[in-house]
């Protein structure tokens, strides 16, 4: 076996699409940090506010049992249950299907679908880092295994 033969099956390991993989493999996790360590304590991708209730709405809130001390964007879980990743290409993006969609981004902003960054360095960190080397180091052993 030639090292120009290692090289070139080397290079046909695209680590962009291993990484894009290991991203789709943890998105409900991604959704999670958007929603729960998020959205449901009230902050944006930026760790700002969201805002406070008008006194009417806190009434309705309470009436339901909900959080009042927070924006959410959370009633019903309609837009939390709309949301998505796209893992198709860098930047991964988070977006929804839910018809308030664009009237929420408008009110709240972009940074409502998004991670904080310290939530992008721990599901990178804890999670989609590792997946990426485990899937490099068995295509670069697939690779060897061609050239023998």
């Amino acid at each position: 076996m030639a090292l120009r033969d290692v090289v070139k099956a080397l290079r046909r390991i695209k680590v962009e699409d291993l990484a894009l993989e290991a991203t789709e493999k943890f998105k409900e996790e991604i959704l999670d940090l958007n929603t729960e360590e998020q959205l449901f304590k009230g902050v944006d991708a930026q760790g700002q506010s969201l805002g406070e209730y008008s006194p009417f709405t806190v009434e309705i809130k309470e009436a339901k049992g909900q959080p009042t001390d927070r924006v959410t964007l959370k009633d019903e879980g309609d837009f939390y249950n709309s949301l998505f990743t796209n893992t198709d290409r860098f930047p991964v993006k988070i977006d929804s299907k839910d018809p308030k969609r664009n009237e929420l981004v408008e009110r709240f902003g972009t940074d409502i679908l998004g991670l904080t960054g310290e939530n992008k360095d721990k599901i990178v960190d804890d999670q989609i880092k590792e997946d990426t080397q485990d899937r490099f180091k068995a295509s670069v052993s697939e690779a060897f295994k061609r050239l023998r």
